[in-house]
């Protein structure tokens, strides 16, 4: 969860508490005659502490500690007001469903769950020492006197629900504030790749020309006066012209990184695409490598309606690097098939795989394990994919290989 959003959540924790708090106790105030001095001072302290908490928000620092404080403290004041409202036969046991909730929203994802199994155990705590030890002053007799040796068993079947309710709620938490922290990523990426984009594009595009002549009056050069050149100065020309060709490189593929969403769109057959590209691998291959190349298509022609020069792009990209990830000897594996409304692709190779701590950026700009790459190759696959509609997905193991797999959704035009 980012800075921004968790102060934005902290300032709606804060009054949404106070509104929800203040028409529970409310409630409380008008059907607990017995209580109404209690359901006042709560209804006092949450505004003053609230004022507390704003103030603390304006502040600005230590925002983390903040959530924590306020959390702590209501499940001071909720186990206190279910103690005085009739323990484990308390409506208010409701307030620790809405603490787990609102873990959820200001703290990462495991909290909720840790919250539930808080409350849980506050709460059985609580019903044993109410059994036992405690007295109600407002009520001026002890809590056990709303149990008897009877309901033992109703007491127990109660704490076994609430504290399974505590446990499922903070699951549920647990599960959206995944999706929501997943969410929150994939916008932030969008708006960094957005930026990127324009930048880079703009870059690209004042350096490439004058790039362009550069590279072509040094090949001049080249020819006219590479008899008269000593051997050192041989190297250091072809040094040159080696890194203004790599350089070419990195700024032809941040274009075609900037321009991924431009879509000629046509209907074409997919397993074509990718047999054009099995040669169109073997002539650029040049270090004798000894690697097979297995195909299973399934059901012919795979007709999809798409930017034809895309996704050959993105398929020559992943094909490209399962053969280099095999250092010398080894096998790559392409399936295609039709599944839930889907069209499917595998991209299989047993390669050296993606190292753990690479893999959570695999698709990010300028991410790259290879030598002299230029880190856009799958960022760019990652793009052309999303344009399509589809998702990609890879599943890697260090010295096992790499398996990617993408889903196409299937329309016609």
């Amino acid at each position: 969860m980012t800075k921004d959003v968790l102060k934005i959540n902290v300032r709606a924790l804060i009054i949404a508490r106070l509104l929800v708090a203040t028409l529970f106790l409310c409630f409380g105030f008008w059907n607990y005659s017995a209580l109404k001095m209690l359901f006042l001072y709560l209804v006092v302290f949450l505004s003053v502490i609230s004022l507390l908490y704003l103030i603390w928000y304006v502040i600005g620092k230590y925002t983390l500690f903040l959530v924590l404080t306020q959390l702590t403290i209501d499940l001071i004041w909720e186990t206190l007001l279910i103690h005085y409202t009739g323990g484990v036969y308390s409506i208010f046991i409701v307030f620790f469903i809405l603490t787990i909730i609102s873990t959820s929203l200001v703290l990462p994802h495991p909290a909720s769950l840790w919250m539930g199994a808080i409350s849980s155990i506050i709460l059985v705590l609580l019903v044993l020492l109410e059994f036992n030890t405690i007295q109600v002053p407002f009520l001026n007799t002890s809590i056990a006197a709303y149990y008897s040796y009877q309901d033992w068993f109703s007491v127990l079947y109660i704490l076994m629900v609430y504290s399974t309710l505590f446990c499922i709620v903070g699951y549920i938490g647990l599960y959206f504030s995944k999706k929501i922290y997943n969410l929150e990523i994939k916008i932030k990426n969008q708006e960094q790749l957005t930026i990127l984009g324009e930048l880079t594009t703009n870059i690209a595009h004042e350096i490439k020309n004058p790039l362009t002549a550069i590279t072509g009056s040094i090949e001049v050069l080249k020819k006219d006066i590479e008899p008269t050149l000593s051997q050192e100065n041989r190297e250091l020309m072809e040094c040159v012209l080696k890194e203004t060709h790599r350089l070419k490189k990195i700024l032809t593929s941040i274009l075609d990184y900037s321009h991924v969403n431009r879509r000629k769109c046509s209907n074409f057959d997919l397993i074509q695409i990718i047999e054009e590209i099995i040669p169109m691998l073997e002539n650029i291959s040049v270090d004798n490598k000894d690697v097979e190349i297995f195909q299973s298509f399934g059901k012919r022609p795979m007709n999809f309606y798409g930017d034809s020069d895309r996704i050959k792009q993105m398929l020559f990209n992943l094909i490209l690097n399962a053969y280099e990830s095999i250092p010398s000897k080894g096998r790559i594996d392409l399936y295609s098939r039709l599944e839930d409304g889907a069209m499917c692709l595998t991209i299989k190779d047993n390669g050296v795989g993606v190292p753990e701590k690479v893999k959570r950026h695999i698709y990010e700009p300028f991410q790259s394990t290879k030598k002299g790459g230029t880190g856009l190759g799958l960022a760019i696959v990652y793009k052309i994919v999303q344009s399509h509609d589809g998702t990609i997905e890879m599943k890697s193991q260090e010295n096992i290989g790499t398996e990617f797999n993408i889903r196409f959704p299937i329309y016609a035009e």
